[in-house]
């Protein structure tokens, strides 16, 4: 089982690094082409290892608007 183990955990870090060459590439095609006023991507940023912190507001918000989705009723005041 040990053994099975290793070689899972080597073929995801094979295919982690694969993801990352891929998101390298596109960081450098998007950051050569990219406006004056944008930010330059990493490829972190693409791959989702950043999370961005959000406020209590937008925590908040995002849960109304799924409650709107799937059908909630609005909360009688």
């Amino acid at each position: 089982m040990r053994e099975y183990n290793a070689l899972c955990k080597r073929r995801r870090a094979h295919e982690e690094a694969k993801t990352y060459r891929s998101a390298s590439i596109i960081c450098s095609i998007y950051n050569v082409n990219r406006g004056k006023d944008q930010d330059p991507v990493t490829p972190d940023d693409l791959m989702g290892k950043k999370k961005a912190k959000q406020t209590p507001e937008q925590i908040l918000e995002s849960v109304k608007s799924l409650h709107a989705m799937l059908g909630g009723k609005t909360p009688e005041v």
